[in-house]
């Protein structure tokens, strides 16, 4: 068990993993789950497929799909954790040698994926939103987009990152060429340190430059938008003390337009300011 370690098990780390599922082949998935588990300690595991069209039978189409592409990280899973990697090849399947240490290492793994529960989830696109929220209500979770096709990524990532969600992540191959067989599984690849890059790297899309300069201007643009509809009350509750109180209509009317122009300029401020 020398392979397995947990670098994030604190009480506050992330222990259910959140995998959104397109792509059909296995090895992407491989990649994640030996990173999170060896890295995290995880109670759960959830792989999630998202229906966009609403057909008819579309549902059970997919989650067929989705549990078939779940079987089959199982049995590649597997058959790593036995020193054998197979792929389909012109019809045929080649077989390819693990070495001994990156063998122990899926066993290590497998292990602990056998003894994880996993649950599938078939979500309608018009319910991801509510579906997210539950998802991202305890805090507790961790959600894995390197196998969710772009526009599915952008929706979710956008949706996560509203709910205050910190922990969206890739699993990212830096090194080149690709070559989508064995050698860009995970054992192939030299683990990033404080002093290399590395092969790989396990992103965290939330720690964008731009995606945090992009969320703290929606925030701020939130702060002066409830700014503005505060100071149209005060305004309205002033003007309606005015007119029922003040005695003097000429005073009624001077705070009348000074109230109106100071309204009508908190409401332009915003349009005519540039970032």
């Amino acid at each position: 068990m020398r392979w397995l370690y947990r670098s994030d098990g604190s009480s506050d780390g992330p222990s259910q993993l959140y995998i959104f599922v397109t792509s059909a082949e296995p090895d992407p998935y491989i990649n994640v789950l030996v990173h999170a588990i060896r890295k995290y300690s995880l109670v759960q595991i959830y792989f999630v497929s998202v229906v966009e069209h609403g057909y008819t039978e579309e549902n059970d189409a997919e989650d067929a799909r989705l549990r078939t592409i779940v079987s089959n990280v199982d049995n590649l899973f597997e058959d790593l954790s036995q020193g054998n990697y197979w792929k389909e090849r012109a019809g045929e399947r080649d077989s390819v040698a693990i070495d001994p240490t990156s063998t122990e290492m899926y066993r290590s793994c497998f292990a602990e994926w056998e003894r994880i529960p996993s649950t599938t989830f078939v979500i309608k696109w018009q319910e991801l939103d509510q579906k997210l929220r539950g998802f991202a209500a305890d805090g507790r979770g961790m959600f894995d987009v390197t196998a969710l096709k772009k526009n599915l990524l952008v929706d979710i990532s956008v949706l996560l990152v509203s709910r205050g969600c910190t922990r969206i992540f890739e699993f990212e191959i830096l090194r080149r060429p690709r070559f989508y067989d064995q050698r860009d599984l995970i054992h192939e690849l030299k683990e990033p340190d404080r002093t290399t890059k590395g092969d790989y790297t396990y992103r965290n899309l939330t720690e964008s430059a731009h995606l945090k300069s992009a969320v703290k201007r929606m925030i701020a643009r939130s702060l002066t938008f409830r700014s503005l509809m505060l100071i149209t009350g005060i305004v309205a509750a002033i003007v309606f003390f005015v007119q029922v109180l003040l005695p003097w209509p000429w005073l009624v009317s001077a705070i009348t337009a000074m109230a109106t122009v100071a309204a009508i300029a908190g409401w332009l401020y915003p349009l005519v300011r540039r970032d």
